[in-house]
């Protein structure tokens, strides 16, 4: 398998935490060395690849993860890799990972190489609609439609096909339609594209696995937190301003509820789980 690991050089405890993680299932992975501002040659990077970038409202952090997944994008057609299977360095993975991971006979009997396909591995633990796909199952696991926003870009697969296709997509974006990279794949391109779901997922960020005793915190949810208090320091809203903004809340969250009822959650396999 063609796994990549994005993790900055400095990220020392994430890289034994990877190291780890991937040697006790005896899975090959190779460290991919993210984007880093704080390095010369950057912006060049950015004009290639995509100009609008450095223009968005996007945090450092977002726009460092964006380039780190497009440059492994490019690595992917420029290499002529028939696909690659990327990992943030914050990942759990499922018991049964190396089924996956190690070889991949089942991706080839299940996927065209040629084809456009993004396979995500990985659940954010959210409500989500999926559609049943004739593709068969593997080890128990279900390859399922991805239909509705499902964050995270922790784990995926994607083919070359896809990678030149949304390289040359993303490029084009205007600075409006330019959002973190899990809206771009995960959302916005639903309906364009092909997505599948493997379910139950093989991966969970750490983050969400332990959401009380995390080892790693969410450094671009940090990075979040502080702009928005920014955004709202700055900002005085009027009382009708405050009402409009109420009515809109409350009319997004009856949607959302109607919505809910039709959607589920992707779980984390655990074998453990799996004898109780």
């Amino acid at each position: 398998m063609q796994n990549y690991v994005i993790s900055l050089k400095s990220a020392v405890l994430r890289r034994k935490h990877i190291e780890k993680t991937f040697s006790s299932q005896q899975i090959d992975f190779r460290f991919f060395d993210a984007f880093d501002f704080s390095e010369g040659g950057g912006e060049s990077l950015i004009d290639q690849l995509i100009p609008n970038l450095n223009q968005t409202a996007l945090t450092k952090g977002e726009k460092g993860c964006f380039m780190s997944h497009l440059l492994l994008w490019k690595k992917c057609v420029d290499e002529q890799l028939p696909y690659i299977c990327i990992f943030e360095d914050d990942v759990v993975l499922s018991d049964n990972a190396a089924d996956f991971l190690k070889k991949d006979d089942w991706l080839k009997e299940r996927f065209d190489f040629k084809d456009f396909f993004v396979l995500k591995l990985e659940t954010f633990l959210m409500k989500i609609r999926l559609e049943n796909v004739p593709i068969s199952s593997f080890q128990g696991e279900r390859f399922e439609r991805l239909k509705s926003t499902h964050y995270g870009t922790a784990a995926y697969i994607i083919s070359r096909q896809a990678a030149k296709t949304l390289l040359e997509t993303v490029h084009q974006l205007s600075i409006d339609d330019l959002l973190p990279i899990d809206h771009i794949l995960f959302n916005k391109f639903l309906n364009d594209y092909t997505v599948y779901q493997i379910n139950p997922a093989i991966v969970i960020q750490e983050l969400q696995l332990n959401q009380q005793n995390a080892l790693f915190s969410s450094q671009i949810e940090e990075e979040r937190s502080l702009e928005r208090a920014k955004v709202k320091n700055l900002t005085k809203k009027t009382i009708w301003q405050k009402l409009s903004r109420e009515l809109y809340r409350f009319k997004r969250k009856w949607k959302e509820k109607r919505m809910l009822r039709r959607l589920r959650v992707v779980k984390f396999y655990q074998v453990q789980e799996e004898k109780k």
